[in-house]
């Protein structure tokens, strides 16, 4: 779908004509970014290095592990879990944090961008294979180099992956943006292989349509920054030399404005989503080391347990005024409008609990070498499983290390950074004693699951992280965003003027839709059409709330003629 250049040149000629003679209100076009050379190897750590754990082995005991009350199954026989009936519900409760549908599939988004573990260790999951993985201690690898860097989609880049003497690929012929497929109903999809794989970095995020959809959402980023470079330069780009320093400049600005972009929206909205605060706040608030992250390596107790969050994606998702689907629906690579996945209007995300939706809970199917048929795999005792095969330290452990590095006094502190702390006094107060005698018997023993652990204590504070689940992820980011010299807080971040660092420290992935989405594109789907014709035309008049009326696209607060010229005018766009 080449075209996409085009219609958004086309956009942009129509918002500057009618803006020119006051038709159009002036829209404040983003900032810049700077122009510096990020590697497209990964930032800044060789994928080949290990994994690394936060508590320190010594601080583990692990000896006795598998004898937890709580049972995961998946012994020898692969027996089916023993597992409380809250690990086995599957309806979602909607999120009290204000996490939208779409944000539960741009943590799965994030999680690809950081880990991939290597394949000779996937296949080492679940026992009796796990005593072959503890002999191979300290060989956890990541495929992933672990940094925000968008590294799924620009490791597809125009220097391996170059359109060349007419002969197009992921790039177009300028090899200044991302080229795009057509899915069967005319919607954008991915450039693919003849055997129909999708040319990615990241071969994950086609296995669902919202990931992909999020994915080619940066893309759509990148070509719309582009446009603008162009535009704003002057830049001829039938004399513009491939790899020439006016192309690198372009390329480069373009690249770090999503990238930049995409920092901001995981350590603003995403973060304050997932623990009450942004990530930025939270770097203000450690004035103590960060613990064990001098290079940006990704702990194991980030991977292994606290961003295992399929108990954010909703039972169902809205893909119509009336429609809905199961979350893993093939109907969903058609696209879903975004204003059903992110923004004011769009349906929640599930809370973080232990509950999954059904359609996910079992969808990893394992064959055991000599048999012929394979066994399901329910993604509770996954988890439960993987954190067991990689000792991890227990929440009660992590809770221990966290307290003695912040010196606090485990019998005087019942909360951290505001947090209560979950103990198996207080976790009576929403754990069944029948239901989840199991649960509170390894709570009481100090000796809970660290995935479990994590899940549970939202319960005690608002549907955020606690303090164990909240201090992984944040230090976990907060290293990985120190480490890498191109970040937002990184060692070239005094390269972004106060203006362009306000403007991505504040992102949210619903103001980034508004960067290549035409405001008259009222039902958000990405395309100008009868459906947003017909929405307009339903609110003409006056509008009763100027600051929440999309139909009124040139902002006079009166939907009328002048918005139906400009929908008309983008009409197909």
């Amino acid at each position: 779908m080449e075209c996409s250049r085009c219609t958004s040149s086309i956009r942009a000629a129509v918002v500057i004509g009618l803006t020119s003679v006051g038709i159009l209100s002036p829209i404040v076009l983003a900032n810049d970014a700077p122009l510096f050379t990020r590697p497209f190897n990964g930032v800044p750590l060789d994928s080949d290095e290990l994994f690394i754990q936060i508590v320190p082995a010594e601080l583990i005991d692990s000896t006795n592990d598998e004898q937890r009350h709580l049972d995961p199954g998946g012994g020898p026989r692969f027996d089916p879990p023993n597992l409380p009936p809250r690990f086995t519900e599957r309806k979602t409760t909607p999120s009290p944090t204000g996490m939208t549908a779409g944000g539960a599939y741009f943590g799965q988004f994030v999680d690809h961008d950081l880990t991939k573990t290597r394949l000779r260790f996937d296949e080492i999951l679940f026992p009796p294979f796990v005593f072959r993985f503890m002999e191979l201690a300290g060989g956890f690898q990541n495929r992933r180099t672990p940094g925000l860097d968008l590294d799924p989609v620009y490791r597809i880049n125009p220097l391996e992956w170059p359109s060349m003497d007419g002969n197009l690929g992921p790039w177009d012929a300028s090899n200044l943006r991302f080229r795009f497929g057509a899915n069967e109903i005319g919607g954008l999809d991915f450039i693919r292989q003849e055997n129909g794989e999708a040319i990615i970095g990241d071969s994950r995020n086609d296995v669902t349509g919202i990931i992909g959809q999020i994915h080619r959402a940066f893309m759509q980023l990148h070509n719309e920054q582009v446009d603008r470079i162009v535009e704003r330069d002057d830049i001829d780009e039938d004399q513009l030399e491939f790899l020439s320093q006016l192309w690198w400049d372009i390329f480069n600005e373009a690249r770090n404005y999503a990238t930049a972009y995409y920092q901001g929206i995981v350590a603003n909205e995403y973060a304050t989503h997932l623990t009450g605060r942004s990530l930025f706040e939270a770097l203000d608030d450690r004035v103590y080391p960060l613990g064990p992250l001098e290079l940006p390596q990704t702990p194991l107790e980030f991977s292994g347990s606290v961003f295992r969050l399929h108990t954010l994606i909703p039972t169902q998702i809205q893909i119509g005024t009336d429609t809905f689907v199961g979350p893993v629906d093939e109907v969903l690579r058609l696209g879903v409008p975004w204003i059903f996945l992110f923004g004011p209007t769009s349906p929640l995300a599930g809370r973080l609990d232990t509950a999954v939706a059904a359609p996910l809970r079992d969808i990893v199917n394992l064959v055991i070498p000599g048999t012929m048929f394979p066994i399901t795999i329910d993604l509770a005792q996954i988890n439960l499983l993987r954190g067991r095969e990689l000792a991890l330290p227990s929440g009660e452990e992590y809770l221990a290390f966290l307290l003695d590095e912040l010196g606090l006094d485990p019998r005087k502190t019942a909360s951290i950074r505001g947090k209560k702390i979950l103990t198996s006094k207080n976790a009576v107060g929403f754990l069944d004693p029948v239901d989840d005698a199991d649960l509170l018997a390894d709570l009481q023993t100090g000796d809970t699951d660290l995935w479990a652990y994590i899940q549970l204590e939202p319960q005690l504070n608002d549907g955020l992280l606690g303090p164990v689940g909240q201090d992984i992820l944040e230090r976990t980011w907060a290293g990985l965003m120190l480490s890498d010299d191109w970040s937002l807080v990184g060692k070239f971040s005094d390269q972004f003027t106060p203006q362009q660092m306000d403007f991505f420290r504040s992102a949210t992935f619903d103001r980034m839709l508004d960067e290549f989405l035409s405001p008259a594109d009222l039902d958000r789907d990405g395309n100008v059409g009868v459906k947003d014709l017909l929405n307009l035309l339903g609110n003409w008049g006056p509008c009763d709330d100027c600051e929440n009326c999309p139909q009124d696209i040139n902002g006079d607060c009166t939907v009328g003629v002048v918005d139906l010229l400009i929908l008309l005018g983008e009409w197909g766009s």
